[in-house]
């Protein structure tokens, strides 16, 4: 039997790929030795990851790149705790207002510093678009701006 494990591109939970990894050499490794399971262990983990990941990897030293269980342990350590990072991101995303006397351009700024931590995660950067239209704030009445009105607010009219 063949255990497909997949590419892990950071979007599921890496302990769980990493088990799959240690499911498929135990389950189809069976007359392996141990420095052989290692090895095969080792292989997989670093073909069957997206580009970024792979980047990561080598970027480690080649002591942790060659050893499986050190490789394992950078990799649950660098992307471990993303989820929680990407609900964060989510929630200051759905919170996203200008503030009562914050500048246009403050705003922006502000807002531009979520922008790279969106990168790669298309529903994220939707969202966020979508919050920074809506948190627009006129000077007249500081309720929601129309369309209209923020195309003029930001081309300075």
């Amino acid at each position: 039997m063949k255990i497909d494990v997949g590419i892990y591109n950071g979007s599921v939970d890496i302990g769980d790929f990493l088990r799959a990894i240690d499911f498929k050499v135990a389950t189809e490794g069976k007359g392996y030795t141990e420095e052989e399971a290692a090895q095969a262990r080792r292989v997989l983990l670093t073909t069957r990851v997206s580009t970024e990941i792979h980047e990561y990897i080598n970027s480690l030293p080649f002591d942790i790149q060659d050893d499986y269980d050190a490789l394992k342990k950078a990799l649950k350590e660098q992307y471990t705790n993303q989820d929680d990072d990407l609900d964060a991101l989510g929630m200051e995303i759905s919170c996203l207002r200008q503030r009562p006397e914050e500048s246009l351009r403050d705003y922006i700024n502000r807002t531009a510093s979520m922008v790279s931590k969106c990168r790669g995660r298309e529903e994220l950067y939707k969202s966020l678009a979508r919050a920074f239209h809506k948190g627009l704030l006129s000077n007249t009445d500081r309720g929601p701006l129309g369309t209209a009105e923020w195309v003029c607010k930001l081309k300075g009219r």
